[in-house]
């Protein structure tokens, strides 16, 4: 089974994602927000899993980015 692990920080507004947990921990020691960052495991074992897991990133991304349009003056 292949694992990414989908770090979301709400303090930086960016999904970014992550190969090996040690990455993860490193990225939480760095960032003192621990309160505003989500992180999830996100498994895969075939093509379309992952295609699926690529477009629910894609739709969050639209979505942030209308919301932050939301927050201009």
């Amino acid at each position: 089974m292949n694992t990414v692990w989908r770090i979301t920080d709400e303090k930086k507004h960016t999904i970014l994602f992550m190969e090996k947990k040690p990455h993860v921990r490193k990225y939480m020691l760095e960032n003192d927000h621990h309160d505003r960052i989500q992180v999830e495991e996100v498994n895969w074992n075939y093509k379309h899993e992952l295609v699926k897991m690529l477009n629910d990133s894609f739709d969050r991304g639209f979505l942030q980015g209308h919301q932050a349009r939301d927050w201009l003056p």
